[in-house]
């Protein structure tokens, strides 16, 4: 039995060998077709000098490639950055003269006030200026900020985010926020703190409202004793009122 064992070895050992003879022979030095010798198994096979004869082609045909064309001049962007420090320079050259407001938007890291308020601190410290920046009609987070206090009619005043379905007819405003009233005479009162120096009295205040269709749409504004009526009859998409020159208690 054992001798039966060793011939049947001998005869498998002697078929793969004339086997792969055979094979050296049908692809051996005369075939242009190799394995690729890169991932292990991939069976990929490919023309090696079919490839040497295309490179030079291809190296030369993106040599040769033309450059992109220049942009005309007047289609070149400014460099905001360089606008935005010559307005700084200006501002502390002409300082009863020029104004510069820069808007920060966000996510709700700056909600309540909270990177802001240092930022403009800061900035009011170096180049001069006072004010709380953007407030909102209305704030889930009137009491948290502590850079103004913020009181309104939570009874008149109806607000929308981008994050709801908001009545058809009005749009957006700067803050991704919609603000409506149904009520005859809706308040809303801003008072200066001692946060900062730039946060205890409120000189100015200024308004952004949407397009009015009516004639007899107003602001009343209540500071110091004295009271003032603004026209709000603007008919662009954002339209902006000083409401008073002075709004500090």
């Amino acid at each position: 039995m054992t001798t039966s064992y060793l011939r049947q070895g001998f005869l498998v050992f002697l078929i793969a060998a004339l086997f792969l003879g055979g094979i050296e022979l049908l692809v051996g030095e005369q075939s242009f077709l190799t394995f690729s010798s890169g991932k292990r198994g991939s069976g990929i096979l490919e023309d090696v000098e079919g490839q040497n004869d295309l490179l030079p082609e291809q190296t030369e045909q993106v040599a040769e490639a033309p450059p992109a064309p220049a942009l005309p001049d007047e289609m070149t962007p400014p460099d905001p950055l360089t606008r935005f420090y010559d307005a700084l320079v200006g501002l502390r050259e002409r300082p009863d003269k020029t104004k510069v407001r820069i808007a920060y938007f966000g996510d709700s890291m700056i909600e309540g006030d909270l990177i802001t308020q240092t930022l403009r601190h800061q900035l009011q410290e170096l180049f001069g200026g006072e004010g709380v920046g953007f407030v909102p009609t209305t704030s889930l987070l009137w009491g948290f900020r502590k850079t103004v206090k913020h009181r309104f009619d939570e009874e008149q005043w109806f607000s929308y985010t981008v994050l709801d379905r908001k009545p058809s007819g009005y749009e957006y405003g700067i803050s991704g926020e919609l603000f409506l009233t149904r009520g005859w005479r809706p308040w809303i009162k801003f008072t200066g703190t001692d946060e900062y120096p730039g946060t205890q009295e409120l000189h100015q205040a200024r308004i952004f409202y949407g397009p009015s269709s009516q004639d007899n749409s107003f602001a009343l504004v209540e500071a110091g004793g004295n009271a003032d009526t603004t026209m709000l009859n603007g008919s662009r998409l954002i339209n902006a009122a000083v409401l008073a020159d002075s709004c500090g208690e």
